[in-house]
Order: structure tokens, then sequence, then C-alpha cells
């Protein structure tokens, strides 16, 4: 579970990108486009391989969130995700 450093504040946010939560359905592909936390929380998702234009799969979704990065799987709380504004893949694109 990730610590509760990862509090959110206020930014813009980055143009085509949604709340990670909000956006995304089980199967999905999503691009990060920006980490919204205090400097310390960005720190820590960075740590834990969530960082800006990283890729993400969604691996089921309920009352969390569990998602894949990397080989890791990761379980996330609606109000985690949404410190994570991501832009989905689209279909045609392939991932890096």
């Amino acid at each position: 579970m990730v610590d509760q450093s990862l509090s959110s504040t206020t930014a813009p946010a980055a143009p085509g990108a949604g709340s990670f939560g909000d956006q995304v359905r089980v199967g999905t592909t999503v691009r990060i486009r920006r980490l919204v936390a205090a400097p310390i929380g960005r720190q820590r998702w960075r740590e834990l391989g969530f960082r800006e234009d990283s890729w993400v799969r969604v691996v089921a979704k309920s009352a969390r969130l569990i998602c894949q990065v990397g080989k890791v799987r990761l379980a996330l709380s609606n109000a985690l995700a949404a410190q994570m504004l991501v832009e989905s893949l689209p279909v045609s694109a392939g991932r890096r």
C-alpha cells in the first residue's frame, strides 16, 4: 500500500489528460502525463515506477484499481489514483 505522504495538491491538468481512476477501464493502457501530489509524494510515485510518460495497464477495477507498471502490479485507492493525470493510449498506437 502506498503511504499517505502522497497527499494531493492543486495543479493544472495537462491538455487531453484526465484522472487515472475516472478515465480508465480494465484492460486499458494509459500514459502518465502528470503527477499531482506534493513534491515528496511525486518522488514516492517515481520510486514505485509511476513516472511521467510511463505506461500503466489497468488489470482490475473494483474498490481499488489494480494496475501494472513494468512487471509490478499495485492496488491503488481511488484517492491515490486521482493523483495521476493520464491519457489513453490510442488503439492503433504501440507501446515503447
